[in-house]
């Protein structure tokens, strides 16, 4: 007893302890000496403390006690006052009821298995929790091979119940040859310990209740059971038929690009998130120079030039910030460079690639040399420019004469046929004028010239060339213009009046009866808004996608009664989009009427703020009148065309204007120094811009070289921005189209020399 590794106590009826082993000094802190002598309750905590003495009282006067010979557990206490588990044996010593009657209790300290008990507790509440919660099916087995635990979603991938395959050996859940091969793995393990799927995830064929068998991935995990030799195994399957089809789809998608790629006519690169090539076709190496595996892991900036290059970074990093970009989906133009560092044009079509496992997506772009395409539109634009030149040249006569011829008749006969003439010399201009507009459309040579403007004037302005349309058709025109409309912005006038003229005059050529509305206001964010409403034949909602497309009218039968090519509106959408807005249809319906609204980004011009000069500021003010409007004005006329000599001529000296003609530039130059010379110079020069011998360019840059300021009015027969530009880059005024309307041709003079304007930056 006092060698005993666990405490003992011997205790008479009375609960004094007489014996006590050595071993209570580890457990309870007293020596066996202090504890002699004093009662067993020393040893207890409340409420075994109070309750010792009546189990003892109880115990003599019955004799009975349900404690002898059974174990039990209740809580002691160590002499710091510490309560801890224990477990207690009782057995009795001596006589019944005697005075030397002992009874003799082993105590054992149940603190570390209690510990171990929880711990374990808790693991196997973590582990059913997490059995529980697994998507994926977890299987314990022991190193038979038989299931000790399953997850309840066992059931869902196999279509057993937990329950069913518990006690059951896991190869029920395996097809032929795992099966036989599963009971030789154990049986090779639990000899030599040796295992080569611990810890690594494999993958086998799992079979369901159906008997199905599916593709599936397992990682085996090695638990030791407390008191068991030996171990355990957990295993959790996760069933990969849907990653294993999407591999496929993968592998025959990634075979199919691959087949694309090696066909394609047009360069195919496809990039990562943060532009590096991942994969490039052969027909790299035609357009570019580079052989496919050259560029591969390279940036791909390597193929553009400058200034795309340098912002190539900064568009991924915006898109990967964002997720938002304009160019997938689009095709869009940009300067590519080859690898010997040759530039050419090219379009480009991107399209975004979703990676499975990959967070940030890839991105394919088809690329497309338009050096071809860009060269065809230049040689279609100059043939469209020079048969522009032969026809409105001829035409500029045509119509001249007419107008003059017209004057003179009385006979109503003769009159109509002169309007007849006038009326499809403007059909053929406007035929010519639209054809002139695909082709900057196309060409992508339609010059947006912001310049400081008055949206009022440029509206009225372009107004006044349908005035008596809209008088002989009996049609109302009502034009509202908000107080808010500044007096200048920043804007094209020349775009502007473009569109204007193919709207305004879509409504009054459909239009009847009733009227014609115009709008023009400012939004608060500053979009400049024209809407143009008639109450003409109006389209069906359907069309209205069609509306835009080139050569297509709403009336289409061979019976159609308006006249028109249908390119105004696909030209004036076009022109809104390099203007930075947008040409829309807000409502139409047939036989109601349409609106149409021409949305424009505007700034308000500098000079049109406090202290600035408004558009009319400082313009001298005109005198009344006059039934001689250009006279005492002196004009020299320029042009190589007998035929618009002696129109122009006509039309200037009517209006009283003193005219001289030269045939060529050279010619011309002459004339205007021998006016120079004899003191009375020349007040305008009209100037065509192709001649024999000297250009109208050439005399007019001689001209601004020899420091001359008069105004000089460019008359061509080529049309655009382009020839515009020219013209005004070799120091025209002001630039007009042939064949010129009189009135506007008259009007221009008067107010460039009544002005006194001189240079062309004079002139907005």
């Amino acid at each position: 007893m006092l060698t005993s590794l666990d405490p003992m106590v011997a205790i008479d009826n009375e609960g004094i302890i007489r014996i006590a082993s050595e071993s209570v000094r580890e457990v309870f802190g007293w020596s066996a000496d202090e504890l002699e002598g004093q009662n067993v309750r020393v040893l207890m905590p409340e409420p075994y403390h109070s309750e010792h003495d009546q189990y003892l009282a109880n115990y003599r006067e019955t004799s009975k006690t349900r404690i002898l010979g059974n174990k039990r557990i209740f809580q002691a206490v160590r002499r710091n006052g510490e309560v801890f588990p224990c477990e207690i044996n009782v057995t009795r010593l001596g006589g019944t009821g005697g005075a030397s009657e002992w009874f003799v209790g082993i105590i054992r300290d149940l603190t570390q298995q209690k510990r171990t008990e929880a711990v374990l507790w808790a693991t196997q509440q973590r582990q059913s929790a997490v059995m529980a919660a697994s998507l994926d099916p977890m299987i314990t087995i022991d190193s038979h091979g038989i299931v000790q635990a399953a997850s309840d979603s066992i059931k869902r991938v196999f279509d057993w119940d937990p329950g069913e395959v518990i006690g059951q050996n896991i190869n029920m859940l395996m097809p032929e040859p795992y099966r036989s091969q599963h009971d030789g793995f154990l049986e090779r393990y639990r000899k030599t310990g040796d295992s080569r799927i611990l810890g690594m995830t494999r993958e086998f064929q799992a079979m369901r209740r159906d008997g199905a068998i599916f593709p599936c991935e397992i990682n085996v995990a090695r638990v030791d059971v407390p008191g068991q030799d030996e171990p355990w195994f957990t295993g959790t399957i996760r069933d990969v038929t849907d990653r294993k089809r999407t591999e496929a789809s993968l592998w025959a998608t990634q075979k199919r690009q691959a087949a694309v790629m090696a066909a394609s006519l047009d360069p195919m690169v496809t990039i990562n998130a943060h532009g590096i090539i991942q994969s490039a076709s052969d027909s790299v190496e035609r357009v570019f120079g580079w052989k496919s595996e050259e560029i591969i892991r390279k940036n791909v900036k390597i193929l553009m030039a400058e200034p795309h290059q340098s912002r190539h970074d900064q568009y991924l990093r915006q898109y990967r910030a964002t997720g938002k970009t304009s160019i997938l989906g689009n095709a869009r133009e940009f300067v590519a460079v080859r690898k010997d560092g040759s530039e050419f044009p090219c379009e480009i079509n991107v399209a975004r690639v979703d990676i499975p496992g990959q967070d940030d997506p890839w991105f394919t772009g088809i690329i497309r040399d338009l050096t071809a395409a860009k060269e065809s539109d230049r040689v279609k634009s100059d043939f469209l420019a020079n048969m522009s030149h032969e026809i409105r040249t001829p035409l500029t006569a045509i119509r001249g004469y007419t107008e003059e011829i017209a004057e003179s008749l009385d006979d109503a006969r003769s009159v109509e046929i002169t309007e007849r003439i006038r009326h499809n010399c403007a059909r053929l201009q406007a035929v010519m004028d639209d054809m002139l507009s695909v082709a900057q459309v196309d060409g992508g040579t339609i010059e947006c010239n912001v310049t400081s403007c008055n949206p009022r004037k440029v509206l009225k302005d372009n107004l006044v060339g349908f005035e008596e349309a809209i008088r002989k058709k009996g049609l109302s025109l009502k034009v509202a213009i908000s107080d808010d409309v500044p007096d200048l912005v920043n804007s094209d006038p020349e775009l502007i009046g473009r569109i204007l003229s193919h709207v305004v005059g879509n409504a009054v050529k459909f239009t009847d009866e009733g009227g014609i509305e115009i709008e023009l206001r400012q939004e608060p964010s500053n979009a400049l808004i024209i809407e143009v409403s008639d109450t003409g034949v109006g389209i069906p909602k359907d069309r209205f996608d069609h509306v835009f497309r080139r050569f297509t009218q709403v009336d289409t039968s061979r019976t159609r009664k308006y006249e028109g090519a249908g390119l105004g509106l696909s030209i004036s959408h076009a022109l809104a989009k390099r203007l930075g807005g947008d040409l829309t249809i807000v409502r139409s319906a047939p036989g109601e009427g349409s609106l149409f609204r021409l949305s424009l980004p505007s700034l308000v011009s500098e000079s049109d703020q406090p202290g600035g000069k408004s558009e009319a500021a400082g313009r001298k003010k005109q005198g009344a009148p006059s039934s001689s409007p250009l006279a005492n004005i002196k004009a020299l006329i320029v042009d190589d065309g007998p035929d618009n000599q002696r129109l122009v001529s006509f039309i200037l000296k009517k209006a009283g204007a003193n005219v001289e003609v030269a045939a060529n530039g050279k010619l011309g130059l002459e004339v205007f120094a021998a006016a120079e010379g004899q003191g009375t110079p020349f007040d305008v020069v009209l100037m065509d811009m192709q001649m024999p011998v000297m250009d109208g360019y050439t005399a007019t840059r001689t001209l601004r070289e020899q420091g001359q300021t008069l105004p000089i009015i460019a008359l061509t027969a080529h049309t655009g921005e382009e020839e515009r530009k020219a013209c005004l880059d070799a120091g025209c005024t002001e630039f007009m189209n042939k064949p010129c309307d009189r009135n506007a041709l008259i009007e221009i003079v008067k107010s460039l020399v009544g002005e006194g304007a001189q240079l062309v930056d004079q002139v907005t």
